[in-house]
């Protein structure tokens, strides 16, 4: 068992969690593996769980970069947030917009959502600047695939997304993903 020692934590990701050690402005960051012992120093402003072996982490400068699982910094702290990698891509913000960078940490979609979120089947959702807070979802290429069209939507699972239009809940359909046709025999 972990001796409670910390003040805060995420839960284990791959083997390691983030925990968090004082409170408010004083508190600081590491990583520690199930045995509860420290795998990085505790320097850091925030941090958020393991995704894909990177971890994104805020420097006391308030910058953002992600750390490989030995606590090195393997893509510089250079953006203003930092969401967790899926499928190869993770959304960062750069001067007050979100885009997506690659695990080199090059940018291949240009910071230009209010709004994103991590990629799941292919697509994110994205609330574009301008749409008047609706959301629509992009490909892995930055291309609209869905317009914008709902006040909130979350990540597809088994080819499905829940979107709220309006008042009401829905499911909606990835289209890159073929849909099942029934056979009759």
């Amino acid at each position: 068992a972990v001796k409670p020692v910390y003040d805060f934590g995420w839960d284990f990701s791959e083997g390691l969690a983030a925990v968090r050690k004082g409170e408010y402005s004083s508190a600081t960051w590491g990583f520690i593996d199930k045995q509860g012992n420290a795998v990085t120093d505790f320097t850091f402003r925030d941090a958020d769980s393991f995704s894909e072996g990177l971890a994104g982490v805020m420097t006391a400068d308030g910058r953002c970069g992600y750390i490989d699982r030995t606590g090195k910094m393997v893509i510089e702290p250079r953006f203003d947030g930092a969401g967790e990698f899926s499928e190869g891509l993770a959304p960062v913000k750069v001067k007050g917009k979100w885009g997506y960078i690659d695990r080199t940490g090059r940018i291949v979609v240009e910071p230009q959502f209010s709004s994103a979120e991590e990629f799941s089947e292919g697509l994110a959702a994205v609330c574009e600047a301008g749409s008047e807070g609706l959301y629509g979802f992009i490909d892995k290429t930055g291309d609209v695939v869905i317009e914008p069209q709902f006040s909130r939507a979350w990540k597809f699972t088994e080819g499905a997304a829940v979107v709220s239009t309006g008042r009401a809940t829905g499911l909606l359909r990835n289209p890159l993903i073929p849909q099942k046709r029934e056979e009759t025999f």
